[in-house]
């Protein structure tokens, strides 16, 4: 179901052609009508001749209200600019057709009201005139209406003419992450909470688990219902009704939206392009302006991207909004700057980034959290790295190949499925988009990961790097601890399995658990440690079942821990505990006495007899029969052992 918004100055009649139109007064508020002026939001339901349902949204149209004007145009499909023949082109029929085209709404038809006080040709030198303007905003060729609502007249002609023109509407899409900004709480005796809005990206049906951002509420759809008709599912482009359970109505407000459970995204500096508004004066950096996105008002500082310190009327260029509190925003979403001083609409914006890192300084550099700079050294080759507007300007493109490229080189590696919530799209549009990316060399996939070439040989580059210094200043370690690689790269564990993985396959790096070392890389004796090796060995054998601990033996002896770790990974030594290690030869003599004590024993193997047979301690057997548990020579049998083999 489309949903039509009205436009168009104060008292052009705008409530009387929807009441004429649906039967239905979309005035609802006392005020309203002790007025006779529209000062909120008014919803009605229109039936066309094809039997197509519309929804039709009322605004206000005094420039006091454009906030609420503003708030009904989240999710509509196309505008009905409404001009009083008396009076033509007004203020506000200017500013709302500006704010029209900075949001790229379609403008589906332009109706002339009170037909019946003016003749043939004076509508014709207003409709002359109204076609000038909508010529200026890029309103092109769209068709003209004149009606007297009071007396019927057009009426049946408009209903026709909007039919066939929203049946050029494109049907809005359902992408699997639904998101209702909300413009009308409800509190209903017996019914608990209702919020109303447009629906747009995804479907709702009851029962459903629902978040409600800002806020981070949880609730759940008891009902739903589309102009009093209850649903069994809501579509995208519907105006939909929801009663929510585990919400309250106090916790809730216009300028919030229901969105899906896992949809926990808010953003509080988003970039985005900029447009600005024809005759409203430049905007700068540090303006402070109003942003209205969906049906949210929030004030927002304005950061421009690039050399220029100004856009001037009708130029375009990205920007930096830096959000009062975040809002719920979009890949692709639009939003209405306005300049709450002067009272003027500034400029349109279309969401490049909605996740953008805050940008500070002249290179327009990340202000990366502090987790995230020791990763962005490995993957960007800095810290901070600057932002690329090559790939905001993709993003602001709209193209779903170069957002998601876009996407992969700023804050890559992203699998598909992070791609996918990123840009809130349907899995298989970006499934397609990595396909043809990956397919001509613009992205590389490394598992489930998709990344850049240059990044993926940063990431190389920087394990080569790590692994290359380590054995230099290392030339007895066997290899680097994979914890210690990982912890010096900062890679999400994830990816660097990944990364591990396909450089072990491709014969980049050798990884003999638990350390990786570079293939060209063996460890080196000098003489002296030659020396070293003897003595310790000899002293190792001499003592026999009773040797000094690692720490005596580094402290006292004088010997060094990467010597030690070396004899034990080519086998010499082996390390049986974490503060004991035994010649090869010894450990080897050790399972003869087991075997000897076993045969005596009819089996099983009791410590002391082991203890006893090696001349030892309780504090050097226990650890060696541990060990044999371990290799699988001995199984325990409650406080004694069996010997396996």
């Amino acid at each position: 179901m489309p949903v039509l918004a009205t436009a168009g100055h104060v008292d052009h009649g705008k409530s009387t052609l929807i009441r004429a139109l649906t039967g239905t007064d979309p005035d609802r508020l006392p005020e309203e009508k002790a007025r006779g002026m529209t000062i909120d939001l008014g919803f009605a339901s229109l039936v066309l001749p094809s039997g197509r349902q519309v929804g039709i949204v009322d605004v206000p149209g005094h420039q006091r209200f454009i906030h609420n004007m503003l708030a009904g145009l989240g999710g509509i499909d196309a505008a009905m600019l409404v001009v009083d023949l008396t009076e033509g082109w007004m203020p506000q029929t200017e500013e709302h057709a500006e704010i029209l085209r900075l949001l790229q709404i379609p403008l589906a038809v332009v109706v002339f009201t009170k037909a019946d006080l003016v003749d043939a040709e004076w509508t014709e030198m207003v409709a002359q005139e109204v076609r000038r303007h909508l010529e200026e905003h890029h309103f092109h060729g769209v068709p003209a209406l004149a009606v007297s609502a009071p007396a019927g007249r057009g009426l049946e002609e408009l209903r026709a003419l909007l039919d066939r023109r929203l049946q050029e509407l494109a049907s809005a899409e359902d992408r699997g992450w639904p998101r209702l900004w909300i413009d009308r709480v409800i509190k209903m005796r017996g019914t608990g909470v209702v919020v109303t809005g447009t629906l747009a990206g995804g479907s709702l049906v009851p029962g459903q688990e629902v978040g409600i951002q800002p806020g981070g509420l949880r609730g759940r759809i008891r009902g739903l219902q589309s102009h009093n008709r209850p649903l069994s599912a809501a579509a995208p482009g519907a105006r939909v009704a929801v009663n929510l359970l585990g919400v309250s109505y106090e916790q809730l407000s216009r300028g919030q939206a229901v969105v899906h459970p896992e949809d926990e995204a808010l953003s509080k500096t988003p970039v985005v392009e900029l447009r600005v508004a024809r005759h409203a004066g430049a905007v700068r950096t540090g303006m402070r302006l109003a942003c209205f996105a969906g049906s949210a008002e929030v004030m927002a500082r304005v950061r421009l991207l690039g050399d220029a310190g100004e856009l001037g009327p009708a130029e375009t260029g990205l920007a930096q909004l830096l959000l009062a509190h975040p809002l719920p925003l979009r890949w692709r979403d639009r939003l209405i700057l306005r300049d709450p001083g002067r009272q003027v609409t500034a400029a349109g914006g279309v969401v490049a980034d909605p996740s953008a890192d805050p940008l500070r300084g002249r290179r327009l550099v990340r202000q990366v959290a502090s987790p995230s700079r020791a990763s962005c050294r490995t993957l960007h080759g800095a810290s901070r790295p600057p932002a690329d507007p090559g790939a905001m300007q993709a993003l602001a493109s709209g193209d779903v190949d170069g957002a998601v490229e876009a996407l992969a080189a700023t804050y890559g590696p992203l699998t598909a499925g992070e791609l996918a919530r990123r840009l809130h799209l349907a899995q298989t549009p970006v499934d397609e988009a990595l396909a043809r990316l990956s397919g001509s060399g613009r992205l590389v996939a490394r598992g489930p990961f998709y990344l850049t070439p240059a990044m993926w040989e940063r990431v190389t580059g920087a394990v080569h790097r790590t692994l290359g210094a380590y054995h230099r200043a290392n030339p007895l370690s066997p290899g680097l601890p994979r914890q210690t690689l990982l912890s010096t790269l900062a890679l999400e564990p994830r990816f660097f399995d990944v990364v591990l993985e396909t450089l072990v396959r491709q014969g980049a790096v050798v990884w003999d658990n638990p350390t990786v070392r570079l293939p060209s890389f063996q460890p080196r004796l000098s003489p002296e440690d030659e020396k070293e090796r003897h003595r310790l060995l000899e002293l190792l054998e001499r003592r026999g079942f009773t040797p000094p601990t690692l720490d005596e033996l580094t402290r006292d002896q004088g010997f060094s821990l990467q010597l030690i770790l070396l004899l034990v990974a080519q086998g010499e030594l082996v390390r049986v505990h974490q503060d004991l290690v035994f010649t090869a030869a010894r450990i080897r003599q050790l399972m003869e006495h087991v075997r000897a004590v076993a045969r005596r024993s009819g089996g099983l193997v009791e410590p002391a007899a082991v203890r006893d047979a090696l001349g030892s301690t309780r504090r050097f057997v226990i650890p060696l029969l541990e060990y044999l548990d371990r290799i699988g020579f001995t199984r325990r049998a409650g406080d004694r052992r069996q010997i396996v083999e």
